[in-house]
């Protein structure tokens, strides 16, 4: 009885703990609707960006709001998870930024802003006088679009980097660089290749992920880990043990299923199968992945498929965690 009540009483502690996290995160940050002429007047600060040609701002506008003593815009209504909008609104005048900046490239006009600004070590943001639209992230302009680079392309090996190659897998004793084929995968596309990994499987496949939620963006991946599993496939899943408790009710639905899961100390993310075939890189089974397009400053979907000798590296890897 006094172990079962002490273990009542410590997640008793724990939800409660959890509880306040939540309120303190979620409480909501002051917040004031303002028109187009009072947040151009704002973003005065940064005279080197200009409103497009085809935003159309008269009738728009705005919500200010302040968070950790930093005050920001966005278009009202918000769109959180789509800033890309926002973004279209104001264009960079890369001119005038180095005109005011006294700069002589883009790169120098860049180092010489941030370098006249105070770096806030609690937040790792820098000070800013004057609100600048959240859709630029860090930026004092928005992101630059033109620079962003197209569909990822298969990555080939160039024979003048063959002898770097095969001294890199000597010094890391792997076999990294000597894959038949690997390819790129970002900003949304990398449901894609997680879904192949899972459906080609035939013996088994094993997955290792910082956290995973059952969701709508997940609905399709975990449908077809629960159909490899009613098929006989061997499905593994490592879970980071504390972000376990995020995906909870996730998790037992996929041991209904029959899906072995193990929580571990772990911020992998990767999925191999019996096929010789490997998905390896920086996302989480969640929405706030599989949503990212690479300007929306949501948690990047940067994972790197292949197949060949490195699944042996990643299924070893895998076994000593399991």
């Amino acid at each position: 009885m006094r172990t079962a009540k002490k273990a009542f009483l410590l997640t008793v502690a724990a939800l409660g703990g959890l509880a306040l996290v939540a309120a303190l995160l979620l409480a909501p940050a002051p917040r004031e609707v303002i028109g187009a002429p009072h947040a151009l007047t704002l973003l005065k600060a940064f005279p080197w960006v200009h409103a497009s040609k085809n935003a159309e701002l008269g009738d728009r506008s705005f919500v200010m709001s302040e968070e950790q003593g930093f005050r920001d815009l966005s278009s009202f209504p918000e769109s959180p998870f789509r800033p890309e909008a926002d973004q279209a609104l104001f264009e960079l005048d890369r001119a005038e930024f180095l005109r005011q900046t006294h700069a002589t490239s883009f790169r120098e006009a860049q180092l010489k802003y941030f370098a006249g600004k105070k770096l806030d070590p609690a937040t790792l943001r820098y000070d800013v006088d004057r609100p600048r639209l959240r859709a630029w992230g860090g930026l004092p302009y928005p992101p630059l679009h033109a620079l962003a680079a197209g569909k990822a392309r298969p990555l080939g090996a160039s024979p003048a980097d063959a002898l770097y190659q095969l001294e890199l897998d000597r010094f890391s004793g792997t076999e990294l660089t000597a894959n038949d084929e690997v390819r790129l995968y970002q900003n949304g596309e990398t449901l894609k290749p997680l879904l192949d990994v899972v459906e080609h499987a035939r013996k088994f496949v094993y997955l290792n992920f910082l956290s995973l939620d059952c969701d709508r963006s997940t609905e399709e991946l975990f449908r077809a880990v629960e159909a490899k599993s009613a098929a006989g496939v061997d499905v593994r899943i490592v879970v980071n043990k504390n972000y376990a408790l995020l995906g909870a009710s996730c998790l037992e639905r996929l041991k209904r299923a029959k899906v072995d899961v193990v929580k571990a100390k772990t911020h992998s993310s990767y999925a191999v199968s019996d096929q010789g075939e490997v998905v390896i890189g920086s996302v989480s089974l969640a929405r706030m992945f599989f949503r990212s397009t690479g300007f929306n400053f949501l948690d990047r979907d940067l994972m790197l498929w292949a197949r060949g000798p490195v699944a042996t590296d990643v299924l070893r890897d895998f076994l000593a965690v399991w």
